[in-house]
């Protein structure tokens, strides 16, 4: 929102209004200061100044998110990954093609960052003020330009903690959100009443969006809504809902895929094929079901509400862990046998249920085809984590993405379920370097209880060369049938 002075007209004060660059070059540098400051509060001040901004000028975001990568030496990494984050989710559209411009892993490491929620933030540094509360507007000696700074409190915080960065990853501590319950409702927790004032006015937003409207139209459900703000997921935002269908409630995710800049219509098209042939075989164990899914306005697909990914959950014991993966493997040779490609099995594609009480929830593969759609749409490291990633991912002499693909990529989850670690670490030059190489990691390294035929099970199903892997998942998932 620019300075107005009295009496001018709509044309005069918006011809007076400066360019992008002169906007940017006079806010991003207090920008970049105050994320780069050793104080959180000032990190704080500075990402929320960025993103009232964007929300202010939506024509700036894909511009601020473009220097705000350029500058990402002179920023604290957390704060500006979470800062990019929370003006892609603000801003999927303009900031998210800004973001592609980059190598992949700067797109993943924006998406697996969780966004700032500022009223949180405030609270926890000993303030109350929050987003719709006070805060200061101060002109600039340019016309039509207005830097917003939030009132921050001043008495001392304990000192944090250092950031814990994993390869591309932010590891943050969890939320302290109430958490839905069994019945779906959300409970309103111990927050301040600004806090959940400010959850209610996310999910109206989302409630009152073209897509969702489009989807309470046409979908199959009697009536759904939506039990809590957006969230970020693999292939595109989540809408976690309570869908009603013949009496009974369910709770869905509703995921509205990303969209490419170009051909749009060939992508949903594709994407729509995909989903139908995923809904055609999600009767097989160890696949999420599919409740609906359709097109309109964007890709879109309902599924199960899912509490976890294997992203997120440490190691369960062995036998959890063996019995998990015979099941995820007949699921998956269930797919390829009906010609099915999933085409990108990572540990955020293996996801656990959000009902029910048991101890050890068995898992399913999502998003089955998705990425045979996507990677010719957008850059493959922005949705499949390239330490999981197969050699023709990096190479095509290693052949093309086929079922073969898929045994490799499960033989990267084995690994990850059986030790709870990434089977390669470092930056993407150096996880090429390693899955081409001839050598794979071995679970009894990191957890010496694995026995070797599972050992031997992992070796063969990511062995660089396709014709010396599993031939089929089938194969694949009778050797784990033997030891469970």
């Amino acid at each position: 929102m620019g300075a107005e002075t009295g009496g001018a007209s709509d044309d005069t004060r918006y011809a007076a209004e400066p360019d992008a660059e002169d906007v940017l070059s006079l806010v991003l540098p207090s920008v970049l200061d105050g994320l780069a400051a050793e104080a959180r509060r000032a990190r704080v001040s500075a990402a929320w100044t960025a993103c009232r901004l964007a929300d202010e000028r939506p024509q700036l975001g894909a511009e601020l998110a473009t220097r705000l990568v350029r500058s990402a030496g002179e920023a604290h990494r957390e704060a500006l990954v979470r800062t990019l984050a929370t003006l892609h989710e603000r801003h999927p559209e303009q900031v998210g093609d800004a973001l592609r411009a980059f190598d992949g892993t700067v797109v993943r490491a924006v998406r697996k960052a969780g966004s700032w929620d500022f009223d949180a933030e405030l609270r926890a540094d000993g303030g109350a003020t929050t987003a719709s509360g006070s805060q200061q507007i101060v002109e600039t000696s340019q016309s039509g330009v207005s830097v917003y700074e939030r009132s921050l409190p001043d008495e001392p915080v304990e000192p944090e903690p250092p950031d814990r960065i994993v390869d591309d990853r932010v590891e943050s501590e969890p939320e302290s959100e109430p958490s839905p319950a069994v019945d779906g409702s959300v409970p309103e927790g111990p927050g301040t009443p600004e806090h959940v004032e400010e959850r209610r006015r996310r999910i109206q937003a989302a409630e009152n969006s073209e897509a969702f409207a489009a989807v309470q139209l046409v979908s199959a459900f009697d009536e759904i809504s939506v039990i809590e703000p957006p969230e970020r997921g693999q292939y595109g935002h989540i809408l976690p809902s309570r869908a009603r269908m013949d009496q009974a409630e369910y709770g869905v995710d509703l995921l509205f895929f990303d969209e490419p800049g170009e051909d749009a219509r060939d992508f949903g098209s594709a994407v729509h094929e995909r989903l139908h042939q995923w809904y055609c075989a999600d009767e097989a164990t160890g696949i999420v079901a599919v409740a609906d899914y359709g097109d309109h306005p964007r890709p879109w697909v309902a599924t199960p509400r899912a509490e976890h990914t294997l992203a997120d959950r440490r190691p369960a014991d062995l036998d959890v862990a063996l019995r998990d993966a015979r099941d995820l493997a007949a699921g998956l040779a269930a797919v390829n046998e009906r010609g099915l490609v999933h085409g990108g099995i990572d540990p955020h594609d293996v996801v656990y249920p959000s009902v029910g009480f048991e101890e050890n929830p068995a898992p399913s593969l999502a998003n089955l085809g998705v990425m045979t759609v996507f990677r010719r749409h957008f850059q493959p490291a922005e949705y499949v984590d390239p330490r999981y990633a197969a050699p023709e991912y990096f190479d095509d002499r290693y052949g093309s993405v086929d079922h073969a693909t898929d045994v490799y990529h499960f033989g990267t989850v084995l690994f990850r379920l059986l030790t709870g670690e990434d089977p390669y670490r470092g930056d993407y030059d150096d996880v090429r370097a390693a899955i081409l190489d001839d050598e794979t990691p071995v679970p009894s390294d990191v957890r010496p209880e694995v026995p070797e035929p599972v050992d031997e099970i992992v070796a063969k199903a990511m062995a660089p060369r396709k014709l010396t892997r599993f031939e089929t998942a089938a194969q694949l998932h009778r050797q784990l049938d033997q030891l469970v």
